[in-house]
């Protein structure tokens, strides 16, 4: 999947977007309206390859993971409701943060005029930001959410207001 994501990102990348200004070289990485075809094509298919299949895959996987758990006779009822818990927030993690922008890039694609995808412009940076997102929320929902990550997270801030507290009486 990162590979794919790479080069269908790379092939955007074009020296048509290049120009020349007061003898500055620039370069317009963003092309709001109207897309090059070959951009549309581009976008289709990170739409379809690089979100509604992982959503798919991750989605079976999740149910197939839920219903292996809940099957398993080993598995404490509250384990079971932690794992549960833990794939349910990641999918809509993923839904969350990274559907918003997938759908604003597909609804750029159908914009002809920069007249009529003016309102397009917004709500496609804020989704863009939103993505990012997802970077920081798997990390910590790992550390929250698992046995494991919590005494971790524990014992840092243990360790942290043990440290203030030294200093503190060591200054009186």
């Amino acid at each position: 999947m990162w590979v794919l994501v790479v080069c269908s990102s790379a092939s955007t990348i074009t020296w048509k977007n290049a120009y020349q200004e007061s003898k500055k070289f620039s370069m317009c990485f963003i092309i709001y309206f109207p897309l090059p075809e070959i951009s549309v094509q581009v976008v289709v298919a990170r739409f379809i390859l690089g979100f509604i299949f992982p959503v798919f895959l991750l989605i079976f996987c999740t149910l197939g993971i839920c219903k292996a758990v809940k099957s398993n006779r080993a598995t404490e009822d509250q384990e079971r409701k932690q794992i549960s818990k833990l794939l349910m927030v990641i999918l809509l993690s993923l839904l969350i943060c990274l559907g918003p922008v997938h759908v604003m890039m597909l609804l750029q694609t159908v914009v002809e005029d920069c007249r009529d995808g003016a309102w397009l412009i917004y709500p496609l940076k804020i989704c863009t930001a939103i993505s990012c997102l997802n970077c920081l929320a798997d990390p910590l929902l790992y550390c929250f959410i698992t046995r494991t990550g919590k005494a971790n997270v524990n014992r840092v801030v243990l360790f942290i207001r043990e440290k203030t507290r030294s200093k503190n009486e060591g200054v009186v």
